[in-house]
């Protein structure tokens, strides 16, 4: 694995917005990402094959969701995508890329954030249905609105992930039984429209969808479920190839796992799709050969404590721990 390189670049940055609606649909950077840290958190480009750490904010957002938005902003909410920790409202923030608050979207909100993603200067957001379900902000406006969905709502619903490819978003629906894909066509990133809806496989009791992640071949949908006396993982591969991978935890001989490995991340890189262990170790599997567990493999990393995984945007793999990261791919 080639050592990681940091180059700190001490470089003002400067966006400006478009000024009339054509302007605003097409406005797209994709350049910027961030990686959160227990002291402090990075905003980063890829160069080749090297991480370019381009500014960094005196905060943590290691217990947060973010993301960079149109490498203009950055949008933060509280982790609320497990069922035990939702509630009535999120706290979702948007600051510049120097960490200056622009806007606190609490008071406006009955939003129990799930999930977030963007597209140019939109971002989507994905609920749970104690409060909105489907919601987006302009930030040519500043203005967080509500989507409906095209079934009916009922408690206990949510979207767990936002994926998005080329002009199409997929929001995945979860827990209570029957469970959907949404598809939108977000050719104007502010006026998504409804296309289709695409039910999903239930692969056992309060099934919940932990990551997604898609690109032009495959979508692949990491979800966890109860029953059979223990918890499950399942990885659900859809696209050139289908599959599907289960593991399972008994509750029983004092709660040890036996054998099966659990996952809690995943990231999608073409042909390969790297997973991400509860004990922090990182493998892969070739999705071009057989679906099957005697394919994923183990991954050599600097750290044996990861947690999470983040695709920059020239689809690499960053491995994220606490202190410290590494481009794996």
């Amino acid at each position: 694995m080639k050592k990681l390189l940091l180059i700190l670049l001490c470089v003002p940055l400067m966006f400006s917005c478009g000024e009339n609606d054509k302007e605003k649909e097409n406005t797209k950077k994709n350049s910027l990402f961030i990686i959160p840290q227990d002291s402090m958190s990075y905003i980063c480009r890829m160069d080749k094959e090297s991480i370019i750490v381009i500014d960094s904010i005196q905060s943590s957002l290691i217990n947060l969701n973010s993301i960079i938005v149109n490498d203009e902003y950055i949008f933060t909410f509280e982790n609320n995508n497990t069922y035990e920790s939702r509630n009535d409202a999120s706290v979702m923030k948007l600051y510049d890329l120097r960490g200056n608050l622009i806007k606190d979207f609490d008071e406006s909100s009955k939003l129990s954030v799930t999930c977030s993603n963007s597209r140019n200067q939109v971002i989507y957001l994905g609920g749970d249905s104690r409060g909105e379900i489907f919601a987006m902000i302009d930030c040519n406006e500043m203005e967080l609105s509500t989507i409906n969905l095209p079934i009916r709502v009922h408690r206990g619903k949510s979207i767990d992930d936002i994926l998005l490819i080329n002009n199409k978003m997929i929001l995945v629906d979860n827990i209570v039984f029957p469970k959907y894909l949404f598809e939108y066509d977000i050719s104007y990133p502010s006026k998504p429209k409804h296309i289709k809806t695409e039910e999903l496989k239930n692969h056992g009791t309060y099934e919940h969808i932990i990551k997604g992640d898609i690109n032009n071949d495959w979508l692949v949908l990491l979800s966890s479920s109860v029953g059979d006396g223990g918890s499950s993982n399942h990885i659900t591969i859809k696209g050139k190839t289908n599959g599907h991978i289960s593991s399972h935890h008994s509750h029983r001989n004092k709660g040890q796992m036996i054998e099966d490995v659990f996952y809690k991340d995943i990231c999608l890189i073409d042909e390969t799709l790297y997973l991400l262990g509860r004990d922090g170790r990182v493998s892969k599997i070739n999705l071009n050969d057989k679906i099957e567990k005697s394919n994923i493999k183990y991954i050599k990393t600097q750290s044996e404590s990861i947690i999470k995984l983040i695709k920059s945007p020239n689809n690499s793999v960053v491995a994220v721990s606490r202190n410290e990261f590494e481009l794996i791919k």
